[in-house]
């Protein structure tokens, strides 16, 4: 099957959210990456079914974590028209926050030059104070996400930030179909922070 474009969602979850977006556009491949089997189990199950019973010919879910996926998966090298990163957790969103150069750089792997990247992120010391503390976290803002620091780290790898924006949870919750999505954004008000650039290649450093 030939797809007009590619689309590549790390941290992928449940896989719900892409298997909307894959029922939506039939013309792009939606790949999906996580390190957890057990949680794609089900959408993997589902779309592999006949398609009158919701199977889709568009998805492919790669058992991969960012830190590992260039060693792991080089049939991936350059192949994302797009690429989308909702709502991390754990290490993948310490990688992004602070930022680890040395694991973002393989969101550039994945993709082509000029490739849209969209990063969703979230976390409150109201509600993760524990975490924030084992895992070193920043505070984090629109403005801290805007500063000169953060978008150099990016830049160093080829991730361009564009634009940043708070978003709330009815934004979330309209927009994001995963368990995971609606956990955090359900019921309990917090920010949300919508960060859009693209890729360059040419801009990447030694790292």
């Amino acid at each position: 099957i030939q797809f007009k474009r590619v689309h590549i969602d790390i941290g992928t979850g449940d896989g719900k959210q892409i298997y909307y977006m894959a029922k939506q556009s039939p013309e792009t491949l939606f790949i999906g990456i996580d390190p957890a089997r057990d949680n794609m189990s089900e959408m993997s199950g589902r779309v592999i079914r006949k398609k009158e019973k919701g199977g889709l010919d568009n998805i492919l879910f790669v058992i991969s974590s960012l830190e590992t996926i260039a060693e792991q998966a080089q049939e991936l090298a350059g192949i994302a028209d797009s690429i989308s990163l909702i709502l991390p957790w754990g290490s993948l969103l310490e990688a992004i926050v602070k930022p680890d150069i040395f694991i973002v750089k393989n969101i550039v792997f994945l993709a082509k030059a000029t490739a849209p990247f969209e990063f969703i992120l979230t976390y409150s010391d109201s509600f993760e104070g524990g975490e924030m503390v084992r895992r070193n976290l920043p505070e984090i803002s629109t403005e801290y996400f805007q500063s000169e620091n953060y978008l150099n780290e990016l830049q160093k790898v080829g991730l361009n930030i564009q634009n940043v924006n708070a978003v709330d949870n009815e934004f979330i919750l309209q927009n994001f179909k995963s368990l995971w999505a609606k956990r955090l954004a359900h019921g309990r008000k917090r920010d949300f922070f919508y960060l859009r650039g693209v890729v360059s290649h040419g801009s990447i450093e030694e790292v």
